[in-house]
C-alpha cells in the first residue's frame, strides 16, 4: 500500500511544485501570460471549439492571410483541453485554468513512469528513475506551467509507448495488452504526427526482438500480437487521416494527417501476420533464419506496393522528401527554429552545455548503458536501450526529441545506478558499504549539478520581486502591444466563426500567434512558419527589407493595414539596407532626412545621404523602450498603412517644397515628421502626406497644422483625417514669388 500509493502521490507532487515554480512569470497582475509562442494557437482552437462544440479550427482565415491555411498540428489535444473546460468550467477564465494542465501531465507522465519501472525492475529503480524525470529540465521545460501545447502530452504518450513496448517484448504478453498498445500507438499519431518517429522506433524494436525469440512458435505468437496491435492502430487513426485534404501536403505525407498514417499501420500489420504464415513451415529455423525472412518479407511487400498501387512512388517521395526537409531542417522556416536546432549546436558550433543543463551528466553516460542494456538483459532490456538510444539520436538531430528522450534516459540512469551498486556493493567489505554508499549518492549529485542549477533563477523568482527576464518583459510588451490592437484598431469579422476579414496585421512570423489571439486580427505570417502559407513567410521577410514603393505593392496585393516594428537581430534582418522599411519606420519615423541605418555583418553603419520620406505610413502607437537595451527606442511601433492626403499647391519651379508636423507620442516622446518634395518645371508640387493634424487619439497626438516651407516662404495647412484616410486631394498654399506674379 505505502509504495502504491504515497510513493507515486509524493512523486507527483514534487514534480507538480517544480512545474509550478515559474508561475510569477504566467500569472502578472490580472494578465495570465502563456510561456512560449504556440500555447497561443492551441489557446486559439480551444476557443474555437468552444464557441462551435464540437467542431475544431480546420481552415483559419486568419493566417497565411488573404489566402488562410490549414493549421497542421493535430486537432486531439485541442478537442481534449476544450471538453475539460466545458466539463470543469465555462470559458471565462480559460486561460487560468489551462496554464496548470502542461504541469498536470507533466506530473502524470513521472508517476506512470515510476509503475512502468516497478513493474520490470522493481521499486527502487522505479523510484530513482521517476525521480529523475521529476528533475529533468527537458521534461520540465515542456511541462511547466504555462506551456499549453501538445508537447506537455507527447512525453507522457511516449512513457506509454514505452510501457508496452517493454510489456510486447516480455515472454507472455495477453491479447488486451496489445490492443491496448496498438491504442497507444493511434493516440500518439493523432496528438501530434511527428509521434510516428516514436511508433516507428518501438515497432521497429519490437519486430526485431520477436523475430529473434528463442523458439520459431514464441515468434509467431509475438508476430500475430505485433500485427493485431498494428490493426488496432490503423482503426484508431483511420477515422481522422482517411479522406484528409491539404492544400500544401501530399495525400500521403507523414508531416500531418493523411492516408500515410493508416496505411503505415496496415503495411506492419500484414507484415506481422506473413512473417507468422511463413514461419509456420519452418518450425527449425534459427534467429538468424527468422530475421532474414522479415527483411525479405518487408522488402517484398514494399516492392509490390510501389508497383501495383498508382501513383504511390511519387506521392512516397515526395512525403518523404517533405517529412524530411522538416526533420532535416532543410528549409528557411525550420533553420530558424530554436527546437529545432540540433541538440549539441548553438550558432552553428558544437556545445555541451545545453544537453548537460537539460539531461545532465547521464546524457554522457547514455550510448555505455545501452551497450550494458543489450549486453546483460533479455527482452525489456534491450527494447529500454534500444529506445533510449534511438530517442537520444533524434535529439542530437532536433533538440525538441530531449522532451521524448528524458524519461528513457531517466529510467536507463536509474537501472545503470542500481547495477553499479550493486556489482561493486558485492565486491565490497561490510564495513566499506556506508563510504561507498556515499560515494555513489555524490556521484549522482555531481551528474545532477548542471539541472539543478538551471532552477535557481526560478526559485529567486518565486520567492523574491526580482526583476522579470528580459524574454518575459519583451513577452509583456508584446501582450500589451496586442491589446493595444485588439481595443484601438477596427474589429475583423471570423474570429470564431463564419466571415471573412478586412485586412491583415504583419509582424515578424514568431510573434503572429500572440497578435492572432490578444489582438484578433488576422496575420500575413506566424509560428507555423512557411508550413501552411510560403506566400506570407516570404512576404513578411520581403517587407522589412524592401524600399517604400515595394513595401507599398506588397501590402496593397495581401490587404495589410497594421505594421508591427521590433529591433531584434532575428536571421533574415542581419543585414538590411539604410532606404529599406526597417531602417526608415523603427529608426528614424518615416522622416526625411540626411541619415539613415543599415546593417552589415551584424554590425550597425551611419549612411549620409538625402533620404525621402516614408509617405504612406503614420506612427499610431508605440511602447516604452526596452529598459534591458542600449538604445532609447521604441520596444515596438505600430504604424497604420493609409493612402495619405495628397497636398497639391504651387511654388517656384523646381524649388524644394518641405511640410513638418510636430508628434507627441503617449510615452512622451516628441519628434518632427519631415517631408520634401520637389517642385516641376512649371512650379506645381505634390506631396503625400500620412498625418491628419490637430489629432490627439490619446496614443499619438499631432499639432493643429502642418508647416510649409519653400526657401523664404512659409505657410501652415491643416490636413483632415478624411482626407489621409481616403487619400483625398488637399488644396496647398502658394509658396514663392513666381506664383503671386503669375496671378
Amino acid at each position: 500500500m505505502l509504495v502504491r500509493v504515497v510513493a507515486p502521490a509524493l512523486l507527483f507532487a514534487i514534480a507538480f511544485a517544480i512545474r509550478v515554480l515559474p508561475w510569477k512569470s504566467v500569472y502578472i497582475g490580472d494578465r495570465v501570460i502563456p510561456y512560449g509562442n504556440d500555447a497561443y494557437y492551441h489557446l486559439r482552437r480551444i476557443r474555437y471549439t468552444l464557441a462551435n462544440f464540437p467542431e475544431t479550427l480546420r481552415f483559419d482565415s486568419y493566417i497565411n492571410y488573404p489566402e488562410g491555411g490549414e493549421p497542421i498540428w493535430s486537432p486531439l489535444f485541442d478537442w481534449v483541453a476544450a471538453c475539460g473546460v466545458r466539463v470543469f468550467g465555462g470559458a471565462a477564465d480559460l486561460e487560468s485554468r489551462l496554464v496548470l494542465l502542461p504541469p498536470l501531465l507533466g506530473s502524470l507522465a513521472v508517476v506512470c513512469l515510476f509503475f512502468v519501472a516497478r513493474a520490470h525492475w522493481g521499486t527502487r529503480v522505479a523510484l530513482l528513475g521517476a525521480a529523475l524525470l521529476a528533475l529533468f529540465p527537458a521534461h520540465f521545460n515542456y511541462s511547466r506551467i504555462g506551456f499549453i501545447d501538445h508537447h506537455a502530452a507527447v512525453a507522457w504518450v511516449s512513457v506509454g509507448i514505452l510501457g508496452f513496448g517493454l510489456r510486447r517484448v516480455s515472454a507472455a504478453t495477453g491479447i488486451l495488452w496489445w490492443a491496448a498498445s496498438g491504442a497507444v500507438a493511434g493516440i500518439a499519431i493523432l496528438l501530434w504526427p511527428g509521434s510516428l518517429l516514436h511508433v516507428g522506433l518501438a515497432e521497429s524494436i519490437v519486430a526485431g526482438i520477436a523475430a529473434s525469440r528463442a523458439s520459431a512458435r514464441e515468434a509467431r505468437r509475438a508476430a500475430l500480437g505485433f500485427a493485431f496491435a498494428n490493426l488496432i492502430a490503423a482503426a484508431v487513426v483511420a477515422p481522422f487521416c482517411w479522406g484528409n485534404s491539404w492544400l500544401r501536403w501530399g495525400d500521403y505525407s507523414p508531416a500531418v494527417l493523411t492516408k500515410f498514417q493508416p496505411s503505415f499501420f496496415v503495411a506492419l500489420a500484414l507484415l506481422g501476420g506473413l512473417f507468422a504464415v511463413v514461419t509456420t513451415v519452418g518450425d527449425a529455423w534459427g534467429r538468424r533464419a527468422r530475421a532474414g525472412v522479415t527483411l525479405v518479407l518487408a522488402g517484398g511487400m514494399a516492392s509490390l506496393l510501389l508497383v501495383f498501387v498508382p501513383g504511390l512512388p511519387a506521392d512516397l517521395q515526395g512525403a518523404f522528401g517533405e517529412a524530411w526537409r522538416w526533420f532535416g531542417k532543410a528549409e528557411a522556416f525550420q533553420a530558424q527554429v530554436r527546437e529545432s536546432r540540433p541538440l549539441f549546436m548553438e550558432a552553428g558550433r558544437f556545445q555541451v552545455s545545453t544537453a548537460l543543463t537539460q539531461l545532465s551528466g547521464f546524457v554522457f553516460a547514455v550510448p555505455a548503458i545501452a551497450l550494458a542494456l543489450l549486453w546483460r538483459g533479455g527482452g525489456p532490456e534491450r527494447f529500454l536501450g534500444l529506445w533510449t538510444l534511438g530517442l537520444l539520436c533524434a535529439a542530437m538531430v532536433q533538440a525538441r526529441f530531449v522532451n521524448s528522450a528524458a524519461p528513457a534516459i531517466a529510467l536507463s540512469a536509474a537501472w545503470a545506478g542500481f547495477a553499479i551498486w550493486d556489482a561493486a556493493k558485492a565486491r565490497a567489505r561490510p564495513d566499506a558499504l556506508p563510504w561507498l554508499r556515499i560515494g555513489v549518492v555524490l556521484f549522482g549529485i555531481v551528474f545532477l549539478v548542471p539541472s539543478l542549477a538551471s532552477y535557481l533563477p526560478h526559485l529567486r523568482a518565486a520567492w523574491t520581486t526580482e526583476p522579470p527576464s528580459s524574454i518575459q518583459a519583451r513577452k509583456r510588451m508584446l501582450t500589451r502591444t496586442a491589446e493595444w490592437l485588439r481595443d484601438e484598431t477596427p474589429e475583423t469579422a471570423g474570429f470564431l466563426g463564419p466571415g471573412d476579414p478586412e485586412y491583415a496585421v504583419l509582424s515578424d512570423w514568431s510573434d503572429g500567434h500572440l497578435l492572432k489571439y490578444v489582438a484578433r486580427r488576422p496575420t500575413l505570417a506566424d509560428n507555423f512558419g512557411d508550413d501552411v502559407g510560403p506566400e506570407g513567410f516570404r512576404a513578411v521577410e520581403t517587407f522589412y527589407l524592401a524600399n517604400e514603393v515595394a513595401a507599398n505593392r506588397l501590402l496593397e496585393e495581401r490587404g495589410v493595414r497594421y505594421v508591427l516594428f521590433e529591433s531584434r537581430p532575428l536571421p533574415y534582418r542581419r543585414n538590411f539596407a539604410p532606404d529599406s522599411m526597417l531602417s526608415r519606420l523603427y529608426f528614424f519615423d518615416g522622416e526625411a532626412g540626411l541619415r539613415s541605418f543599415s546593417r552589415s555583418r551584424g554590425a550597425f553603419v551611419s549612411n549620409p545621404g538625402s533620404f525621402a520620406a516614408v509617405t504612406r505610413y503614420r506612427l499610431v502607437y508605440e511602447s516604452r523602450a526596452k529598459s534591458w537595451q542600449k538604445r532609447a527606442l521604441p520596444g515596438f511601433k505600430i504604424y497604420e498603412f493609409v493612402p495619405g492626403a495628397l497636398v497639391k499647391g504651387r511654388a517656384a519651379p523646381a524649388a524644394t517644397v518641405e511640410a513638418r508636423l510636430g508628434i507627441r507620442t503617449h510615452t512622451g516622446r516628441s519628434f518632427e515628421y519631415v517631408a520634401r518634395v520637389r517642385a516641376d518645371a512649371s512650379g506645381s508640387y505634390a506631396l503625400r502626406f500620412p498625418y491628419a493634424s490637430g489629432t490627439d487619439t490619446g496614443w499619438v497626438a499631432a499639432q493643429p497644422t502642418v508647416e510649409l516651407r519653400s526657401g523664404a516662404f512659409s505657410a501652415s495647412l491643416s490636413v483632415s483625417e478624411q482626407a489621409v484616410a481616403q487619400g483625398l486631394p488637399v488644396p496647398g498654399p502658394k509658396l514663392g514669388p513666381s506664383v503671386v506674379s503669375a496671378e
